[in-house]
Order: C-alpha cells, then structure tokens, then sequence
C-alpha cells in the first residue's frame, strides 16, 4: 500500500470519528435541553404581594417558553424560616429554588453549604447589572460572596394625610404652637410635634383623633424603633455583640415609648395589616410602613384616604430596608432549569413589569424610574431615595453587611420590646433582658 493511499485512509477515518463525535455532542447536548424541557422545579416562597401575579407569568410565559414546570410553595416568616433551615442542610433536598429573607443569608451561611452566584455567572444574569449596587450587596451579599440575588422588597416610609398640611389654619397654629412651618417631619422632634399637634386629646382644633398608629407586635416594634436608634447614631453591634446599653439606645426607647401618647389605643397590640387599616379610615394622621403597602393605601375600594395619601422618607434619614432573595440549592438535582427561572425572574423586563404593576421593585434603577410606574406609583422615588442610606438590622454598620443569628434575635428583641410597650418592664430592664439573652446567643457564632 502507498503512503499517499494510506494518508487516504487516515483522513478517511478521521473525518469519520469527527462527524461521529459531533453527532454524539449534538445529540447530548440535544438529550440535556430535553431534560431541562422537562424538568419540574419547586420553589419555597416567602410571600410577597407581587407573588399573586407572578405565578400566573411563571405558567403562562416562562414555564411555556422553556418547557419548564415551576411549583411554587408560598409562605410567611413563620413557615418558610424552619422549612428553609432544614432544607439547606439536607442531602436529599425537598426545593430547588428558595425565596429566603435577606437577612437570613448570615445564619443560612453558617448552617450549610450555598450556591454563590459567582461574578462570571452574574454576567449571564443580564438585569443584576441594572440592580442600585447597595441594595444588592447588602441584600444577599456576604463575606464578599453573592449568595442570593434580591427579590422585589421594601423600605419603610413615612405615610400622611396631605390635606393635614395644606391648611392654612391648622398652619397657623402649628407655628404659634412650635415655632416653625408646619410640613414633612425631618428628625424624630419634628414628628413628635405633628402627632402631638394631630391627636386631639393634645390639641382641640385637630381633625384626626390621633397622630399615628403604630404596629408593634414582635418583631414590628422592634423594627420601628430602630429607625429612632439609628437616626441618633447608635450602631445594634458592636464587636459582635449586642450595643443596647448606651445613653444613646436610652434616649432613642425614651423618644419611642413617648410617641406611644399620640397613637391609637390598639397600636400596642398591631400587626403591620390592622395598623394600615387604621390608618386608612381617615382618623389617624400617619403610618410608618413598609412600601408595599402603599398600594392598598390608594385602593378606593378600601381606603377613605385614597386621594388623599402623601409619603416621604422617615424621619432621621435612616431607613429600615428590607426584603426577600432568590437563592438556588447547592444540592439541587435541576440547577441548570433553576438557573433559567432565576435568569428569567431576574431580567429587567420582568422586574420592570412586577413595578409598573404594583410598585414593588428589588433595586433595579431602570424599572423604578420607568416613566409609566412613577406616575402610577409616585412614592417610587422616595424608595430610591432610601436605598442609598437605608440600613438592615442586626448589622453593625450603616451600609454593612447583617450578622448571624438575625432571626433569632430579631425575635427575642421584639417580644421583649412588646413587653416594655406595655408597662411590663422598664427601659433598663428591657435592655438588661436582651442584652443577656442575645449575647448568649452570639456567644455561640463569635
């Protein structure tokens, strides 16, 4: 046989196994798609209002496009949080996709392996590089890793009725009573005086019986509060540990347990949704709430003060900030159809869409400054002012990251906070109380 017959032959064959191993990586990656196609995913989570409609695009557009089927298992802080613990340290997952509070990333961290999404994987995520960069570091950001991505969350914001301060009258005697101008309370003083001067027992010629409600049941109080501890420079941790037992921390429960004077008699015993329904009959003055429930606040169907709802940041200018994060299971049997649902979801498009419908919106700049959602929502733009300063609690610094155990001690702060509110124990008591308690719980992490 010649060499030249034989190089023939060679080429022959090679040509042969490459068409061969071709069709077989086509074909693979052909069966891998089909698998994807078919694949069923569950998902825990935590409820949130834009969740109602949301579902029905995951059936009707996203599970349609890809072939793949989403179940979604909502639920609230109380039944995700030990359904989430067990489920990260699992070796036969029951979800593949879980929707945790934000906060929980620490404690998450700590329990159990996690899925980080990487910087080249975050590329791939085309509307993270839309997302304000605070709001996404702090919400899922740890240790310098990304382990979850934000969901639409909230901020809490001061909400008043506008007519209140667009009476000249009432104007007037706010200012022969305090000696300034009557508008939008800036510092935790100033809001002082509006509730005092709003609830009639303090003052005759007020149109509302009371200044505010306020939802205090554990761990509401505990959050509302903060903004009072922040806002005159206290930081909750320091050195990992608890940084109640301070002149500052004192000051900020006096200032809180005061406004307790203006608010109504149920205001010890609220949840967030009867402090807004108070709120919405027209007697009360203000609400310090977290966005997403400005939308029912306009709601006519619901609301005797829809026309006339206003909103600002809370005073102090240090607002609680807060919210949800989708995060994949490491021990997922289906990451690749998780990964195309988290992609989905976290789009621009689709998180634009979730604003424009509700007002709810996870950080991403280009849908909560679209023109069509800002004037259909027009608090939009107080929640964007937010982000920049807003704070997440149990961090032990404005802007830092949140520590572990938050959800435990968030808990323990709140009952005992409840327990203060109602004359149960006194200012010292209570930080004597927590400070023991949430110590010995930090004791086991730091």
């Amino acid at each position: 046989m010649t060499s030249r017959r034989k190089m023939r032959i060679a080429v022959s064959i090679m040509a042969v196994v490459f068409v061969a191993l071709t069709f077989c990586s086509w074909a693979l990656a052909k069966n891998a798609e089909a698998a994807v196609e078919k694949t069923t995913i569950r998902a825990l989570w935590f409820y949130s209002p834009y969740l109602d409609f949301l579902e029905g695009w995951i059936k009707n557009e996203f599970s349609e496009k890809t072939g793949i089927s989403v179940i979604t298992e909502r639920g609230s802080h109380e039944d995700v949080y030990p359904k989430l613990m067990l489920d990260v340290k699992s070796p036969k997952p029951m979800y593949d996709i879980w929707v945790s509070d934000g906060v929980w990333i620490p404690e998450l961290a700590q329990t159990g392996e996690l899925f980080e999404f990487t910087p080249e994987l975050m590329d791939q995520i085309k509307g993270v590089k839309d997302i304000d960069s605070v709001w996404l570091k702090g919400m899922g950001g740890y240790e310098g890793k990304q382990y979850g991505l934000p969901t639409p969350g909230g901020v809490n914001l001061l909400f008043y009725r506008k007519s209140l301060l667009e009476d000249k009258k009432l104007a007037g005697k706010f200012k022969e009573r305090y000696g300034y101008e009557l508008g939008v309370p800036k510092d935790w003083d100033q809001y002082r005086d509006f509730a005092e001067f709003f609830t009639k027992k303090y003052n005759s010629d007020s149109p509302t019986d009371y200044g505010m409600t306020i939802p205090t049941v554990n761990p509401f109080g505990y959050i509302w509060w903060l903004h009072i501890y922040w806002a005159l420079g206290g930081n909750e941790i320091e050195n990992g540990r608890l940084n109640y037992d301070n002149e500052i921390s004192r000051e900020s429960l006096r200032k809180f347990l005061e406004f307790f004077k203006y608010a109504t008699p149920a205001s010890p015993g609220n949840a967030y949704g009867q402090a807004m329904d108070e709120f919405v009959q027209g007697n009360v003055a203000s609400l310090i709430i977290w966005d997403g429930f400005a939308g029912a606040m306009v709601d006519p169907k619901i609301s005797r003060i829809a026309d006339d709802l206003a909103y600002a940041m809370v005073p102090g200018s240090a607002p609680n900030i807060g919210g949800q994060v989708i995060m994949i299971n490491p021990r997922s049997a289906h990451q690749e159809a998780a990964l195309e649902l988290v992609k989905w979801f976290m789009s621009t498009e689709i998180q634009s869409r979730i604003t424009l419908e509700n007002s709810q919106t996870n950080g991403n700049i280009v849908g909560a400054t679209q023109e069509g959602a800002v004037r259909k929502f027009p608090w939009l733009k107080a929640i964007k002012d937010s982000w920049p300063i807003g704070r997440h609690r149990f961090a032990q610094s404005a802007g830092g990251e949140t520590i572990i155990p938050m959800a435990q001690a968030q808990d323990l702060i709140g009952a005992e906070l409840q327990k203060m509110v109602i004359g149960q124990q006194t200012i010292d008591e209570f930080i004597k109380v927590v400070t023991e308690q949430v110590n010995k719980v930090l004791k086991e992490y730091y």
